[in-house]
């Protein structure tokens, strides 16, 4: 927190930048992530960029297979579609549990 003298304003500091200025989450917002972990039903991403600022606070995403294969008929797996450290737009479609956001790559 910072205090100006004089005034009486404090700014909440998240790594030495103000928060107002920070990218936050939303429900529709496009993202940039960068895969982690894949696993046969899930994959996990940071989210590195939200509507192309760069994020200073780690966000946490996870791509499910429900998400990424509801169109495909065949029996296949998100380690089939998703590598791990590939980079890739997704979209925010809701808020998981555990801090984490439910992302899809279909948009």
């Amino acid at each position: 927190m910072l205090t100006f003298p004089g005034e009486d304003t404090n700014i909440l500091l998240k790594n030495g930048l103000p928060i107002f200025n920070l990218p936050m989450p939303f429900i529709g917002a496009n993202v940039t992530c960068k895969i982690y972990k894949v696993t046969p039903f899930q994959a996990s991403a940071r989210i590195t960029h939200i509507e192309d600022q760069k994020c200073y606070i780690t966000y946490r995403g996870v791509f499910r297979s429900l998400d990424i294969l509801a169109n495909t008929v065949e029996d296949i797996y998100v380690t089939d579609v998703l590598k791990s450290g590939q980079i890739l737009k997704a979209l925010i479609i809701s808020y998981g549990e555990n801090n984490g956001l439910i992302l899809s790559k279909n948009f």
